[in-house]
């Protein structure tokens, strides 16, 4: 007999997606369901609230109802919907939607209700087993991953391991569109591998480098994840070297990653694969990004760690460093290895130059990337222009590269900190020089008991870069 456990109305809005998720898990955890079925239950939902949102209601902001109730060891969701009418597999999105769907939960159905309109049923049992979430994680073994380069007909599997681990929230858009995906890797902007389980056959990690250019020297190591059920068998590492390998043959200069610090996990797989910390960016990550099956919660935006990994040092780049931060930079650079030159510091006349610059907006992150590759005159009113954009915008976070080669930058900085921006590390061979990194919090709540770091050197930058946040306040 069916146990009634709750009945939802919610508006068919984006947001709405990560709300039914959230009430997904807290129902399975409620019913006493283990971890990976209240993710499982979670992943689900969104799927399913999504298709709703996008394919039932499109450009109409009524309301769907969320049902939930207990048939013995199952737990069964119901989202019922007077939109338009779809078939869950009519087109190529509502095929992959439902394989999704499939592969997470025990059944799904789509059920007419006439002129009530229509019901989604989804069903997770509290009994289920696979050839994955059945085997203890301990028993895995790298021995039992290949790790090979991404081909064609691979996306469906990646977009399932990316469900698994992070449900709607990752940031990385471009994987929740294989199209633009593909685009990526065809015009040599993305260079991806995978891991594969051999027992299985399913995709169980993913990891790329990209590039802002194809011929460019630096490249970020970026959309690397684990499935949940595999974490623990080295996979990361085993893709990361893959990954140096394509590196060292295209003579590349290095590699950096953005490593969560939310946990201290992906900082640890990174310096022990050869990474340096070399800059603490805070407030990468919105708030609802979420880690599946890693014990942290995530009540502010999160942090990142900023590693860089030499492959290929060059010739010495002389640097110009602002005085105030020389020795925090002069020893992140000699801890990556790379050449260098302190230069001195001049005052340069800027004036008779325009600054070479360009500014990239992430929406999903609510966050913008000033980018100078010349430093001119003109900096201040630019760095004004984008300020007076993030304001109105509302975006919480920007952050400021500066090329070290320039004595511009040193007076430059300057102007940086008095418009509220301070220090946030290092990154080598930026744009073919050494780049300074700042950053702007725009008024939003941080606690440094919320940033995780792995290590001494990662701890003693934070500390730094805490310290020059907390002086930027003074700026208001």
């Amino acid at each position: 007999m069916a146990r009634f456990l709750g009945e939802f109305r919610l508006p068919a809005v984006s947001h709405s997606i990560f709300i039914a998720g959230a009430i997904g898990v807290e129902v399975a955890r409620a019913e006493q369901f283990c971890p990976e079925v209240c993710s499982r239950s979670r992943l689900a939902l969104e799927e399913a609230v999504s298709n709703v949102v996008h394919h039932a209601y499109k450009d109409d902001n009524s309301d769907f109802t969320l049902l939930a109730e207990a048939r013995g060891p199952e737990l069964v969701w119901r989202i019922r919907d007077h939109g338009i009418p779809f078939e869950l597999a009519s087109g190529e999105d509502q095929r992959h939607g439902l394989a999704l769907m499939e592969s997470l939960v025990d059944g799904v159905r789509l059920v007419s209700l006439g002129r009530s309109g229509k019901e989604l049923e989804i069903i997770v049992s509290r009994r289920r087993t696979d050839p994955v979430s059945a085997t203890d994680p301990e028993d895995h073994t790298e021995h039992e991953l290949t790790i090979r380069p991404l081909e064609p007909g691979d996306e469906v599997e990646i977009s399932r391991c990316l469900y698994r681990t992070y449900g709607y929230s990752y940031l990385g858009e471009e994987l929740y569109d294989r199209h633009k995906y593909a685009e990526m890797r065809r015009t040599g902007h993305a260079i991806a591998v995978v891991a594969e389980c051999r027992e299985t056959g399913d995709i169980a990690g993913h990891s790329a480098i990209l590039l802002d250019d194809p011929e460019a020297s630096i490249g970020e190591v970026g959309m690397v994840f684990v499935d949940p059920n595999h974490r623990g068998t080295n996979a990361a590492r085993a893709m990361a070297v893959e990954l140096l390998g394509f590196a060292a043959e295209r003579g590349m200069r290095g590699l950096f990653a953005l490593c969560t610090a939310s946990h201290p996990y992906a900082q640890k797989a990174a310096y022990a694969q050869g990474a340096v910390p070399t800059g603490i960016l805070l407030a990468c990550e919105t708030s609802d990004v979420a880690y599946n099956l890693v014990d942290q919660e995530k009540p502010q935006r999160g942090s990142e760690v900023l590693g860089f990994q030499m492959i290929s040092p060059g010739p010495s780049l002389p640097v110009h460093i602002p005085p105030r931060h020389r020795d925090v930079t002069v020893r992140i650079l000699k801890s990556c290895g790379v050449p260098f030159v302190e230069a001195e510091n001049s005052s340069p006349d800027a004036r008779a130059q325009e600054s070479d610059w360009n500014e990239c907006i992430f929406e999903s992150a609510n966050s913008s990337v000033i980018n100078f590759k010349r430093v001119g005159s003109d900096a201040g009113s630019i760095l004004d222009r984008c300020l007076t954009n993030l304001w109105a915008a509302r975006r919480d976070v920007a952050y400021l590269y500066l090329p070290l080669d320039q004595p511009a930058t040193v007076s430059f900085s300057l102007v940086a900190e008095e418009r509220g921006f301070f220090y946030a590390g290092v990154l080598p061979y930026w744009n073919d020089v050494h780049a300074i990194v700042f950053q702007y919090i725009n008024h939003i709540s941080l606690r440094k008991e919320g940033v995780y770091t792995s290590g001494d050197e990662a701890s003693q930058l934070l500390d730094y870069v805490w310290e020059c946040f907390e002086s930027s306040k003074t700026y208001f």
